[in-house]
């Protein structure tokens, strides 16, 4: 009967582990796919010299995937075009057998 017992508890561990393994490698993929959606944004708004069109696609798309993206153009002397820009991304991370869901925030300087 012990050993019943026994084989039980180690099945319910082996399930326990390989689910908690599972949502760690999808938070982790989670996470992977915002910091690449991230870098090539940025590199989309920079190579547009910071265009607002461009930026209101960016933020409508990052919405379509379920992030939230904000971009702050600063002009450097009046009447010229931004310098640089800082942008920043919100995307959630979700763990859900440890009951985990916040948003994480990404910042870049461009």
């Amino acid at each position: 009967m012990g050993a019943i017992w026994k084989t039980i508890l180690t099945f319910a561990v082996v399930v326990l582990i390989t689910v908690t393994g599972i949502s760690v490698i999808s938070a982790n993929a989670d996470v992977t796919a915002a910091e690449h959606y991230l870098v090539e944004t940025a590199m989309v708004i920079q190579e547009s010299n910071y265009h607002a069109d461009v930026i209101a696609d960016c933020r409508q798309e990052a919405e379509g995937l379920g992030y939230r993206l904000r971009v702050q153009p600063f002009y450097g002397e009046a009447g010229m075009p931004p310098s640089y820009a800082f942008v920043q991304l919100e995307y959630p991370y979700q763990m859900p057998v440890f009951g985990i869901s916040v948003w994480k925030i990404r910042e870049m300087i461009l």
